[in-house]
């Protein structure tokens, strides 16, 4: 009987785990640890060598993390590949991005050698935790799951979502690991498990803390994750159906892991694509009552991006109607358009605009999306209450800037309403502000993509808006079927406005984004960078140009 293989990604929980399994059964094809998501999805460290540890095991690992190794290490072992088997522990210390963009995973080699003291000038650390380490992991998982589903599409995923012991089993409190105790890292843990299981496509296998105790004679020592061997073993029992094998105690009410175990093979959910058809609502659901008379298109965002702009030429072309934004944020929430009364009072403007063919309507709000989670808040489905309550056919216009610098904008922005506090960094601003959220491009496309069509969507770009207005507004007018602007408009009325409030540029000047930050941006967002690029067909290489993007974002070299 052939044996199922096993391919770790994670640390000592995953391992101990694959101990507790029956050697007849399943047997160990690669083990890739000390590997933060962020590491194992950019580009190799070649700016620093790894330390000289004595372990060749723990040499092993920092080396490859170093090499970002997990990129060739899934497709060599995707052939010989069954289950692949992760944990998230070995996250818990966060990662350092170089001044290249390449990261090393803070590890407790790392620390304890000193070789992070040794890493080039203007590297960053990531805590885990942060917004700015959340975000920017979260492209990292994205894209090891991309992987995992594209070499091997018929291996089970399991995340193993164990969180820490807060007792030992003989009742003692368990020792905190570099300072944070099981009950803080926790809820932590559990929104980056959560992410972790969509983006890997993964079968979780989660227990409650009054499941978990750990043990003090652990072979690896007393640690939070370092668990009792019963904790293994009903780990063992949720993954295969039978019971483990005990390996480091002998217990008369330990159960031998039955000759029958073994792991289901499963078709891995693909990622939505970016020309999907829109998703079906489910049988048998009533069908909503569209906002006859209301708009026939939207500008969906996106923040920071000249909405503002656009939505004060397109209201200028005699065709058009454009309501007040204010009124759009009925279409922010599925009770507000089912109101009687906001839902009259939105049509009414509309009735009142007179026989306009094309009725508008603008809110940067709109093509933000999220499911919610401690680092972002969660947002009501407006692609879905698009699609049940506005025609088929309205078109949809999203206007993108460059990630970072829109970021940056947004930022001051809100730090000069005094919706931010002065001196507050970027990346621990309020998340309800969308200042880092509203630049995950690649999320936020797709999900209206797969729920109203890529066809109903038109992409422009803030940069045909800075070099070429009157080209700007006539693709605008274009998507919607509307005819060019008149020419009599001339360009110093299409003129793009400077939008640089005297405060926020004294702001920017007294505490301007280094290098190493703008740098940190452009990774957490080079994915959706590429994903526009790709969507357009144009060359977006300036979108990366940390050189340019700090001199625009009146900073500093790091």
């Amino acid at each position: 009987m052939s044996k199922n293989r096993v391919f770790i990604y994670g640390s000592c929980v995953s391992r101990d785990t694959f101990e507790h399994l029956d050697p007849d059964q399943f047997e160990l094809v690669q083990y890739v640890a000390r590997q933060s998501a962020l590491s194992a999805y950019t580009r190799p460290v070649t700016l620093v060598e790894p330390p000289r540890l004595e372990s060749h095991f723990q040499q092993r690992m920092v080396s490859g993390d170093y090499a970002s190794s997990l990129q060739t290490a899934i497709p060599e072992a995707a052939a010989s590949t069954d289950l692949v088997l992760i944990d998230l522990v070995d996250e818990r210390l966060g990662a350092y991005v170089l001044p290249d963009g390449s990261v090393v995973t803070r590890s407790t080699e790392l620390v304890q050698s000193g070789a992070e003291q040794q890493l080039p000038a203007g590297s960053q650390h990531l805590p885990f935790g942060s917004e700015q380490h959340f975000q920017y992991w979260s492209q990292g998982i994205a894209a090891v799951g991309e992987l995992i589903r594209h070499h091997m599409p018929r291996a089970a995923v399991v995340l193993l979502d164990l969180p820490w012991a807060e007792r030992s089993e003989t009742g003692s409190p368990t020792p905190d690991s570099f300072g944070v105790t099981a009950a803080e890292a926790n809820p932590t843990f559990r929104a980056y498990a959560q992410v972790a299981g969509q983006a890997l496509g993964a079968e979780v296998i989660s227990l409650r803390p009054e499941e978990v105790a750990s043990s003090p004679d652990h072979p690896w020592g007393d640690a939070p994750f370092h668990y009792a061997e019963d904790v293994y073993l009903r780990v063992v029992k949720e993954l295969t159906g039978t019971p483990g094998r005990p390996v480091w105690r002998t217990t008369t009410d330990a159960a031998v892991s039955a000759p029958t175990g073994s792991v289901q093979r499963r078709s891995i959910q693909t990622a939505t694509t970016t020309t999907g058809a829109p998703a079906r609502r489910s049988a048998g659901t009533s069908r909503p009552q569209k906002l006859d008379g209301g708009p026939n298109f939207l500008v969906l965002g996106a923040q920071r991006a000249g909405t503002t702009w656009l939505e004060q030429h397109l209201g200028a072309h005699a065709d058009i109607f454009m309501a007040p934004m204010s009124q759009g944020l009925i279409l922010t929430g599925r009770k507000r358009v089912e109101n009687p009364k906001t839902r009259e009072a939105y049509l009414k403007q509309f009735a009142d605009a007179g026989p306009h063919r094309w009725r508008g309507q603008r809110s940067f709000l709109y093509f933000w999306t999220s499911e919610g989670d401690r680092f972002d808040p969660r947002r009501d489905d407006v692609a879905a209450i698009v699609r049940d309550y506005l025609p088929e056919d309205a078109p949809l216009l999203v206007s993108l800037r460059d990630p970072v610098s829109r970021a940056v904008s947004a930022y001051w922005h809100a730090v000069v309403l005094g919706k931010v506090p002065a001196g507050t960094s970027i990346f621990e601003a309020a998340t309800s502000r969308g200042i880092l959220g509203v630049g995950n491009y690649a999320q936020h496309y797709r999900r209206w993509a797969s729920t109203v069509g890529a066809d109903r969507l038109k992409v422009l770009l803030f940069d045909d808006l800075l070099s070429d207005p009157r080209s700007f507004l006539t693709q605008a007018l274009g998507a919607i079927g509307a005819p060019p602007p008149d020419r009599g408009t001339g360009d110093k009325a299409l003129a793009t406005p400077v939008n640089r409030n005297a405060t926020a540029a004294a702001m920017r000047t007294a505490s301007p984004l280094s290098a190493a930050e703008v740098r940190v941006l452009v990774e957490l967002y080079r994915a959706d960078i590429d994903f526009v690029q790709e969507l357009t067909g144009r060359d977006l290489s300036h979108w990366t140009d940390v050189e340019g993007l700090t001199q625009a974002a009146g900073g500093r070299r790091a």
